[in-house]
């Protein structure tokens, strides 16, 4: 399936019966294929939501999309309050990390842990997930080692899904 100037057709015959008649998502456009016909396809109204940029910045947005139900209303809410709460999220992280209160530092990555992957941001979901493992263990030398990288990635997403 293409999408071009706004029009979506599909490449062949064998691609348009792989999707048969049921709807399908192309990065932000919502599809049903009627028939065989390239151009019998019905097109959902509405402005793509601009996934790719989040694609390119390693967000698993079909993972996003569906802790949310498949509702890209929700999805882009979801997203837009992962942004606005970043900062002090990660001001308190850090705090904790700066006066080396594990234990509170492993639930708070372990937050970041849940609602990172919530959105479809793995990387950084798996990253919190290793710190806050660490956290429990009181592996403080990987914490000191792999906190530095997870500010990182927590400002690469805030600050991916700030183009939104």
């Amino acid at each position: 399936v293409n999408l071009f100037n706004n029009e979506v057709t599909v490449n062949n015959f064998k691609e348009a019966q792989a999707v048969g008649d049921r709807p399908f998502t192309c990065v932000g456009v919502r599809v049903l294929v009627v028939d065989d016909e390239e151009m019998n396809l019905v097109v959902a109204k509405g402005a793509a939501l601009p996934y790719a940029q989040l694609v390119q910045a390693g967000i698993n947005v079909d993972k996003g999309l569906d802790y949310c139900c498949g509702e890209e209303d929700f999805y882009l809410e979801m997203l837009h309050i992962f942004h606005d709460q970043g900062e002090e999220k990660l001001e308190e992280i850090a705090a904790l990390y700066e006066a080396s209160n594990w234990k509170d530092y492993a639930v708070k990555v372990h937050a970041l842990k849940s609602t990172s992957l919530t959105i479809g941001a793995e990387q950084l979901s798996e990253h919190a997930k290793a710190l806050e493992q660490a956290g429990k263990s009181g592996d403080v030398d990987y914490i000191h080692k792999h906190h530095p990288g997870l500010l990182r990635l927590y400002r690469e997403v805030c600050d991916n899904i700030a183009g939104l």
